[in-house]
């Protein structure tokens, strides 16, 4: 038998800085099928945090400040539970391990399955839970209040699929290996640069340094750094890496490489290495500005507007990878905006705090409730 147990949080914000207001959990025995044998106990609580609440999470939980006066959660109760369980079920792993991390150290030290992460549901038309609640047709009661969120997953993983269920498809999956978000996307970028960067990625800059020395590329030199890339896969798991081998790809799609195309892997190839990154790292100690991680990016009839230099290539290349993806591209930050795009190489001012108008604009409608997505470009060419 096997002791899972279903968490959700509910919190102050999405920022590093922020904390759980509300904890849910529900922990259950089930067989090796993952069948439900029984529910062993539950738990559904609040607490004031230290830090005020964002109006655009207060918008999606409806909890106020004064509603958790002078509360706390029973941090016995909850130990006990994360204790007796043999894995942890969330709706973002990520998310939910980082926020109680602090009450909770040794949290992550569990096994836990990410239903976000590790999809069990490949038919629902989207990963949020009310899109597989809808799928399943299972009643959606107090969506985003902790208890009726991990009620709501509890009974999307135990629906049956004819051969057992969902649950059991997670438990039959690996443990989920949390990302690290302990660095924002730029800080990422810079580390790449570091000492700790793979040897084959070290190779990749010293052979674009020595392709692009005479500022020309000829076919051959294209084909060249291609084919290496390929024999060398490990370095397109990271940037820069990933984003050259990704500019690639598409110039040599049609196995014709256009004057534009040249031209414009020419541009990034030499900001690559001929200072630019340097700036990206001097931007990366110096300011505090964390894009979204997402976990998925939609195209077809959402918005996007791109802000920034690109690694890919100019903004026109990135405009037409988004739009033959069914992506529409706006000119400026609107409150119809989805995604405001920001390209790898920043902006030499974001370090004095001046983020761009886009940026700021994009800012301040969030804080408006306006749910704009901020993304990275590396993040951005994950999806292409």
């Amino acid at each position: 038998m096997t002791k899972v147990l279903v968490l959700d949080t509910e919190t102050s914000g999405v920022s590093s800085s922020d904390e759980p207001i509300e904890i849910a959990a529900a922990l259950y025995e089930v067989d090796s099928t993952g069948n439900l044998v029984a529910k062993l106990d539950t738990y559904s609580g609040r607490r004031e945090p230290t830090v005020p609440i964002s109006f655009m999470a207060q918008k999606v939980h409806k909890i106020s400040k004064a509603d958790l006066a002078g509360r706390d959660f029973d941090h016995e109760k909850v130990a006990v539970l994360l204790s007796n369980a043999d894995v942890i079920v969330a709706h973002n792993a990520d998310f939910d391990s980082r926020m109680l991390q602090p009450l909770y150290p040794g949290i992550k030290d569990k096994s836990w399955r990410c239903t976000i992460n590790q999809w069990p549901w490949p038919f629902a038309s989207g990963k949020s839970l009310s899109s597989v609640a809808s799928a399943l047709d299972i009643p959606q009661i107090n969506a985003h209040s902790a208890e009726g969120d991990v009620d709501t997953l509890s009974a999307c993983l135990f629906h049956s699929t004819g051969n057992g269920n969902y649950l059991k498809n997670l438990l039959t999956a690996n443990d989920y290996v949390f990302k690290n978000t302990s660095e924002n996307a730029y800080q990422r970028a810079a580390s790449s640069l570091t000492p700790k960067v793979s040897e084959a990625c070290k190779s990749l800059l010293d052979i674009v340094g020595a392709v692009i020395s005479d500022r020309h590329l000829h076919d051959s030199e294209i084909m060249f750094v291609n084919d290496w890339i390929k024999a060398n896969p490990t370095v397109s798991t990271s940037w820069p890496g990933s984003v050259i081998a990704q500019q690639l790809k598409q110039i040599l799609s049609d196995r014709i490489v256009s004057e534009n195309e040249r031209s414009s892997l020419l541009n990034s190839l030499s900001a690559i290495t001929a200072g630019a990154l340097a700036k990206v790292s001097q931007v990366a100690e110096e300011i505090d500005f964390h894009p979204d991680e997402l976990d998925v990016i939609e195209f077809a009839s959402h918005t996007f507007c791109l802000s920034g230099n690109f690694l890919l290539g100019d903004k026109d290349k990135c405009a037409n990878e988004i739009s033959k993806r069914g992506g529409l591209i706006l000119a400026g930050v609107t409150k119809k905006l989805n995604y405001l795009v920001v390209g790898g190489l920043g902006s030499d001012q974001w370090k004095h705090g001046n983020f761009g108008a886009k940026v700021e604009k994009a800012i301040q409608y969030r804080s408006d409730g306006i749910p704009i997505k901020i993304v990275h470009e590396e993040s951005l060419v994950k999806f292409l």
